[in-house]
């Protein structure tokens, strides 16, 4: 039985393999270096000996490797990108075989002792490394090469085996099968190199191995491994479930261990946990519009009815008695007063949890660097192999130091070396610079990536032709080929540009020279211009979500006139009729006989600009190229639909949707990332899911480091903190205000982070405190402006239209193996939606050991498609954790305080929940702020304050409403009045009789400053002025006109939070 290799070679004259040069006095190897476009061969094999007289004729082609792809048929066999998926400029050309061959990658088996390191026999170092193997391996025979680095990078066997097996394999199962080996399992890609060539030695290196490859005879006689019949695919992440959940007839979408029979849609599995559910909302119904609390036999009762209404009870497992064991719970939590079961909507009730967190593994911040310095040194010193690893680390524990610590030194050891980095924004960028050439700059040319046209009004791009430019991008036409050079035509400027200058590069290695270009995030999905070399490494620091999606609209009589061929002139029009009656096109498409063929032959070119070179204008063109945005649009219909159409199952594309509004078509796609395979990949995010970064990525290295922080974070639990409630509520917004302007008048650097329309609110508003700092949601990532200020109010959540998170899905999952469940609420249809929102879904807590509450969670609105839902997070609960992050919390010298005005639960972990009304400050909060002083009794109110009551019955509610009775309860306010309020005791006349009254004071104890270690602003020194304290109970605060209670006795401290 015969197999087929295929042999690509570059078109260029990059050498597929390591160059090694003498430089002061050490070996230093370059990176491998790939080419843009290669031409094929394919060679047939039937044996060990066929696989090994080709790869060792290989070793003096510099220029070619080996892929485990095969070209696609109808393909030609040059001028070829290795691509194995198709992208928005160019066709995939390579598909996934099964191989009858293998390369097994092995480069980090420790030397042993008995061995010496350079000088031991070849044969003995591979019969070391080949008894690490599954024992099919063991006993057969292979072709060994030792890799560019062996020997150069002392310690370690880097070997590549070349295997003949007794039948083909696919690329999972040799995944599966060597899971557990010393074996780079990447090679089992399709398009993933498999370099041959022997590496290059200059400028005074010796190869220590010039005896590179050999056969190794394994001495049982066997020159094919067996492979098993069977393999054992395991999921590579356990995490991505596809199992669908239902929302129950509570309103509650079901966690993913209730499982429902498919007939009955009664519960099977998991029941336990949906009687949990239903006493929940049985103490919830039952406590609806109620003062007093509900007898056992109603709790139980109501559990009871809706478990048995869901539940499957025909095994006779489940009883009255089991609701009755729950109902005593709740019931005892309600007498208890450990929750109230009431609120003013479902969102709003704080509830027993039924699962408590899991609670990451938070470490001390030294800690935190060593194991992020470890993860560092594993990714930078991987011997230049591809590799995509994504590093979740606390924010603020230093990651982006920490990888440009790592990678100066990198760079002390390497040449020919392209870097490129890219974060969110350009004053990042420059941040990231500025670090590379500080006071000990990298070995490396450092650019920062400036744009044509400008990065803002106030800064002028680097073009020097920008009008022109600017037309063709408005228009939606490349600049490069179009404005820069196309052929031997150039612009104008085109050697003196200061764009173009950006990208052209010495001969590297001839010059043992490195550099590193800074980007922002939106050249990630960018085409990259023929001067940009691929990098051997790139970085992207934070996350990168709001660069990769695409959501663009085709008016439908574009499709109509358009989509067209010979044979199908109603391709268009089929599409039109299929969406608009809402009928699978899939299905329509395929009943009608057009397939994917079909559609390649639908022609576009008409709608394509045909635009002439420009070297010298300034101005943009004459014409309006109104038709290349179309062009590009359709180009993507046309290639979405072949895709979504080889899903043979599949009756809706998911990326296609009907938009009723306006007669058109939705599409909604992912876009390329620039960054190649070849690459080796390191994405710095502190909020990463392991499940999307798959998702993009593909297999990824996945490491998470929590780090501890420095912070008391309380939380409301009876406020969602929606968009809609702050910009109607101006009494919430007034007590926002004075909360800031008390913590910026006591001392303390407050940082308010909301939605845009409530900050510009506050821009405006005539009172808040000029030191408050200002933040929304979507302008947080990587900025340092905030690590000053020492709390933080996040007034809400981030929450995106439903309908753009669904589109994203749409465009990130549209190829799973089980389709996504859609919420009607996030059609992009309104009118046809059947809920107005969201259903909720239970979110539980992170609570601290200091929280005293129990293991608690809330209601909040979710995706039924756990897929969506995690989507949902990386723009809504990430965005509050990157608010947090900027008061830069890890090595903070002291406890900062966080303030969550929304009862959305986010992975830090919570102090204490308060109610909404308990962390703002009420209306006697805030004369207690503006006059340092205030009576505690509806009596006391009447003397000292008759410019506020002049009734009992309203002093009476005011007091009862308020939290001023104790100074424990003063929760929002900063620890300068909180340490210095004191409550005194005394006696008053009043109608004849001496009455004990009590009064709050804030005193005058000093100077505050910050001490480290402290929790708050400490006091220097200070008295308690009863004398004065007394003269005003007595006499009245002059500018109040008839305040005073005349005599006053007896008069003490009573209550302090002064330790």
């Amino acid at each position: 039985m015969s197999d087929f290799v295929t042999v690509l070679s570059n078109e260029s004259d990059i050498p597929a393999t390591k160059v090694v040069k003498q430089i002061d006095g050490e070996h230093q190897l370059s990176q491998t270096k790939h080419s843009y476009l290669h031409s094929v061969d394919q060679y047939e094999i039937s044996c060990l000996t066929d696989l090994a007289n080709l790869v060792q004729s290989l070793e003096g082609e510099r220029k070619k490797f080996i892929i485990r792809g095969s070209l696609i048929d109808g393909r030609a066999p040059y001028g070829l990108r290795r691509l194995a998926k198709a992208k928005e400029d160019s066709p995939s050309n390579f598909e996934e075989v099964d191989c009858q061959w293998c390369l097994l990658d092995i480069d980090e088996v420790d030397i042993p002792d008995s061995f010496i390191d350079g000088q031991s026999p070849p044969i003995d170092l591979i019969q070391h490394v080949t008894q690490l193997l599954p024992d099919a391996f063991k006993v057969s025979d292979c072709w060994y090469q030792f890799s560019s680095s062996m020997g150069i990078k002392a310690g370690k066997i880097r070997v590549h085996l070349w295997y003949w097996l007794s039948k083909p394999v696919s690329n999972s199962n040799m995944g599966e099968w060597l899971r557990e080996s010393p074996v780079d399992l990447r090679l089992f890609r399709t398009v993933q190199p498999h370099f041959t060539a022997n590496p290059i030695f200059l400028d005074g290196a010796v190869d220590p191995w010039p005896n590179r490859s050999g056969m190794f005879n394994a001495g049982h006689d066997v020159i094919a491994v067996q492979v098993p019949d069977t393999f054992q695919l395991q999921m590579l992440n356990p995490k991505t479930s596809t199992v669908r959940r239902q929302v129950n007839k509570m309103g509650k979408i079901d966690p993913q261990e209730i499982v429902r029979d498919e007939n009955t849609s009664l519960v099977i599995d998991g029941r336990e946990r949906f009687l949990f559910e239903c006493s929940i909302q049985a103490a919830k119904l039952t406590m609806r519009g109620q003062k007093t609390k509900p007898s056992i036999k109603e709790l139980t009762d109501q559990t009871w009815a809706l478990f048995s209404e869901e539940a499957d009870l025909t095994d006779g497992k489940w009883s009255y008695d089991d609701a009755l064991r729950k109902a005593q719970i709740r019931l005892s939590q309600l007498e208890q007063g450990t929750y109230q079961f009431k609120g003013k909507q479902d969102v709003h009730i704080l509830q027993p949890t039924p699962t408590e967190s899991i609670k990451p593994s938070f470490v001390s911040s030294e800690s935190g660097a060593q194991l992020l310095d470890e993860a560092l040194s594993d990714f930078f010193d991987s011997d230049g192999k591809p590799d995509t690893t994504v590093l979740r680390v606390t924010m603020g524990a230093g990651k982006t130091r920490q990888a440009i610590a790592h990678l100066k030194s990198l760079m002390t050891r390497s040449f020919g070396t392209r870097v490129e980095v890219y974060v969110p924004r350009h004053d990042i960028a420059a941040d990231w610079a500025s670090s590379l050439t500080d006071t000990t700059p990298v070995n490396a040319r450092v650019i920062h990536v400036q744009p044509r046209t400008g990065i803002s009004n106030n800064t002028s791009g680097l073009c020097l032709r920008q009008d022109y430019v600017k037309s063709l991008q408005e228009a939606s036409i490349g600049v490069f080929n179009n404005a820069c050079k196309s052929g031997d035509n150039l612009c104008v400027h085109y050697s003196d540009c200061p764009y173009i200058q950006q990208f052209i590069e010495p001969d590297m290695i001839e010059k043992d020279e490195n550099v590193i270009h800074v980007m922002v995030h939106n050249y990630l999905t960018l085409p990259r211009n023929p001067l940009q070399m691929n990098p051997d490494i790139a970085i992207i620091d934070e996350s990168f979500w709001g660069a990769l999606f695409q959501d663009v609209t085709i008016p439908m009589v574009s499709i109509r006139n358009s989509l067209v061929t010979d044979k199908f002139p109603r391709i268009g029009r089929i599409v039109n009729e299929a969406l608009q009656d809402v009928e699978p096109l899939l299905e329509s498409l395929r009943e009608h006989g057009i397939t994917s063929a079909e559609l390649s032959l639908v022609d576009l070119e008409v709608l394509k600009p045909n635009v002439s070179f420009d070297p010298v204008s300034p101005n943009g063109p004459m014409r309006q190229f109104s038709t290349a945005t179309l062009h590009r649009n359709l180009t993507n219909l046309v290639r979405i639909l072949q895709e979504e159409l080889a899903i043979q199952d599949r009756k809706e594309p998911e990326r296609i949707l009907y938009d009723l509004t306006n007669d058109s078509v939705r599409l909604t796609y992912v876009k390329d990332l620039c960054v190649p395979e070849t690459a080796s990949l390191l994405v710095l995010d502190a909020t990463a899911d392991q499940t999307l970064m798959e998702k993009v990525l593909g297999p990824v290295s996945f490491r998470r480091i929590d780090v501890r922080q420095q912070s008391f974070v309380t939380q409301v639990y009876d406020k969602t903190g929606s968009n809609i409630s702050w910009n109607s509520g101006e009494d919430d917004i007034d007590r926002l205000v004075d909360a800031l302007n008390v913590w910026a008048e006591s001392g303390e650097k407050p940082l308010c982070v909301a939605h845009k329309s409530l900050i510009k609110a506050l821009e405006v508003h005539p009172q808040l405190n000029k030191s408050v700092l200002l933040n929304n949601f979507g302008n947080l990532r990587g900025s340092n402006a905030a690590q000053e200020c020492s709390v933080i109010f996040i007034t809400g959540r981030n929450q995106p239209p439903l309908d753009s998170v669904d589109l994203k899905a749409r465009a990130l999952f549209w190829d799973d193996g089980i389709a996504l469940q859609h919420d009607p609420a996030a059609s992009i249809n309104p009118q046809v939606s059947e809920n107005i929102n969201l259903d909720l879904d239970i979110k539980s807590y992170l609570q601290s050991d200091r929280n005293t509450s129990p293991p608690s969670s809330i209601s909040a609105r979710s995706y039924t498609d756990v897929r969506i839902e995690r989507l949902h997070g990386q723009f809504r609960e990430a965005e509050t954790t990157q608010a947090i992050a900027r008061l830069r919390l890890v090595y903070s010298k002291y406890v900062k305080q966080v303030f969550l005005l929304s009862n959305l639960p986010v992975e830090i972990p919570v102090d204490r929940f308060v109610k909404f009304d308990e962390l703002l400050l009420d209306r006697l909060e805030v004369e207690l702020i503006k006059n340092k002083n205030l009576p505690l009794s509806p009596t006391g109110l009447l003397k000292m304050r008759p410019d506020l009551f002049v009734k009992y019955n309203a002093a009476k509610q005011a007091i009862n409403r308020s939290l001023l009775s104790t100074t424990a309860n003063l929760k929002s306010l900063p620890s300068l009045y909180k340490a210095s309020s004191f409550t005194v005791k005394f006696k008053a006349l009043n109608n004849g009789r001496w009455n004990t009254h009590k009064h709050l004071f804030i005193a005058d104890m000093g100077f505050p400053e910050r001490l480290d270690d402290a929790n708050g602003i400490q006091l220097i020194t200070g008295s308690v002025p009863l004398d004065k304290w007394k003269a005003l109970l007595e006499q009245g605060d002059p500018l109040i006109e008839g305040s005073g209670w005349g005599e006053v006795r007896d008069l003490k401290v009573a209550d302090s939070n002064q330790h």
